[in-house]
């Protein structure tokens, strides 16, 4: 999301609204992507053509949840991936990152709005001005929680920062700027950026060390 600093004053402020940002990456010729599409295109089924058998080969169905595997799978060139992060020098799955962030976030010095859901003892309106509502509870909640077909609810980086951006902006949108919440919005989403980019991720194939 565009920080509110950008726009404000430019365009209406709309409550409870979240404006988004299309960043356009000055090293991409957009006009000719159509075209580098098309190549990839042919190079795949080019090499589909090269690696057909001699004889169509009939696979029998099966059943993921017995552990089976996809029907011509292992005749193809195909390895499953897992996803690998690198936190501080030390390379370890996303999940442990993420809590190592959400620490640090949660015992920074301007987390204290946010430790918490909001009570509408305090902010009766709050929920009908904010209508997704997000703290460091809740987050630390998930961090915990395995929907089904996932091993974690998070499952990248950008998916776990947007949330803690979201709680800032949260934050930025109720109480207006000028007061003490505002600014601990402010500097605790510059920690959280930077903090989340410290967290490099990349897929490698399953078993290699």
């Amino acid at each position: 999301t565009m920080k509110r600093e950008r726009w404000l004053g430019y365009i209406k402020d709309y409550d409870g609204g979240t404006l988004m940002e299309c960043a356009i990456d000055t090293t991409v010729d957009y006009l000719n992507i159509r075209f580098v599409a098309e190549q990839q295109r042919k190079a795949i089924a080019a090499r589909m053509e090269s690696s057909k058998a001699s004889e169509p080969a009939e696979h029998r169905g099966f059943d993921p949840a017995l552990g089976d595997v996809a029907p011509g799978v292992d005749e193809s060139s195909w390895v499953p991936t897992k996803l690998e992060c690198t936190l501080g020098g030390k390379r370890q799955p996303l999940l442990p990152c993420l809590r190592s962030v959400h620490a640090e976030v949660a015992a920074h010095a301007d987390a204290w709005p946010f430790e918490q859901a909001v009570s509408t003892d305090i902010a009766p309106d709050y929920y009908a001005i904010i209508k997704d509502p997000v703290d460091l509870a809740t987050i630390s909640a998930r961090l915990d929680m395995a929907p089904r077909g996932r091993e974690t609810y998070y499952v990248s980086v950008e998916m776990f920062l947007a949330e803690l951006v979201r709680m800032c902006e949260n934050c930025r949108v109720y109480n207006g700027d000028n007061n003490q919440y505002y600014d601990c919005a402010v500097r605790l989403e510059a920690f959280v950026r930077e903090r989340c980019a410290k967290i490099v991720c990349g897929r490698v194939p399953q078993g290699q060390e």
